[in-house]
């Protein structure tokens, strides 16, 4: 059954209900990495990738004199295949530590830990979010950094850094069904699940011939991610944190440039700006200074966001301060 577009959290409690076990697995993954839970999710429609329509152009209209025809006019649609990556952990818990754990709270242990490699699980997929490369990593999805990898292509915006070691972008992600949009694959739920084997008996890695009882959980997060418009993804490159932080105008300009690019100047879909710590602490002490009218800070439900423009700004711990440099076409 193809669900509407919604949130990981969304999708989970629609399919399975609030309190499910799938639906705890989400909640795990949304409150971990707010990238997860931000983004609009959709089933592939293939079972390990996904065939989108592209419009390249759009058909035009023409004025019409009374007693004249009008020509009609076509537009352009290409065909992109954008892939499903299958990222899988396992968790083991010793019986021992089962057995030892006071009444109640056995089952607790495990919870513990399988929390724990569900966290993993989360930032390994974020990490592909950014930057999967299908070309450098077999079974990977391509990434959006890889999808805006060079100055000078459509929705590259370049700070003109030079310096590998400090060098990080800020990505600007229109989430929608129309624009870019998280997939997973046809017949799965969200592409998250998780399998008790239960008590299994397993050979010691650390002791030849040696044998443990352990406690296995194996996850499940299969996912990918779809640009169905180019206007959709955007990316403010090469941005050098020390020399950025001495002059900010020359980044304001070029966020502006990337709001800008998105569909109609952000206001389709879901615009979001995502960067990492360092980035994201010059515009919070900004907001909290209040010296620059642009960017500022809103409570909502007791969660303080920050804004630039009025594009909300996330911080995400999977964003590199080194990136390689983005060169010119």
């Amino acid at each position: 059954m193809a669900w509407d577009p919604m949130n990981i959290l969304q999708l989970a409690k629609r399919m399975d209900g609030e309190g499910s076990m799938l639906y705890k697995i989400a909640e795990v993954v949304a409150k971990h990495d707010e990238a997860m839970n931000d983004a609009v999710w959709v089933e592939s429609n293939r079972t390990a990738s996904h065939v989108t329509s592209v419009r390249e152009t759009q058909p035009s209209g023409t004025l019409r004199q009374i007693n004249k025809g009008v020509t009609p006019t076509l537009s352009q649609v290409g065909q992109e295949v954008d892939y499903v990556g299958f990222i899988e952990d396992m968790s083991m818990v010793d019986d021992r530590l089962i057995r030892l754990a006071p009444k109640g709270q056995k089952q607790t242990v495990r919870s513990d830990e399988d929390i724990a490699h569900l966290k993993g699980l989360s930032e390994t997929g974020s990490s592909y979010l950014f930057y999967g490369d299908r070309t450098t990593t077999p079974g990977a999805f391509d990434g959006l950094a890889v999808r805006r990898n060079r100055v000078g292509l459509p929705g590259v915006f370049d700070m003109a850094g030079a310096t590998a070691a400090t060098n990080t972008s800020i990505y600007l992600v229109t989430w929608g069904k129309d624009y870019t949009h998280m997939l997973y694959p046809r017949g799965s739920k969200i592409g998250l699940s998780k399998e008790d084997f239960g008590l299994q008996v397993i050979p010691d890695p650390n002791l030849q011939g040696a044998y443990l009882p352990m406690w296995i959980s194996w996850f499940y997060f299969d996912m990918g991610v779809v640009t169905r418009y180019p206007r959709g993804l955007a990316r403010v490159v090469n941005i050098n944190h020390a020399e950025t932080m001495t002059n900010l105008q020359p980044l304001f300009d070029r966020m502006i440039e990337a709001i800008n690019y998105a569909p109609n100047r952000g206001r389709e879909g879901n615009l979001v700006a995502y960067m990492n710590e360092d980035m994201f602490n010059v515009f919070d002490k900004l907001a909290f200074d209040k010296t620059v009218p642009n960017v500022y800070s809103i409570d909502s439900g007791g969660v303080r966001q920050t804004y630039f423009r009025g594009v909300p700004l996330r911080r995400s711990d999977v964003i590199s301060g080194s990136e390689p440099i983005a060169p010119s076409i």
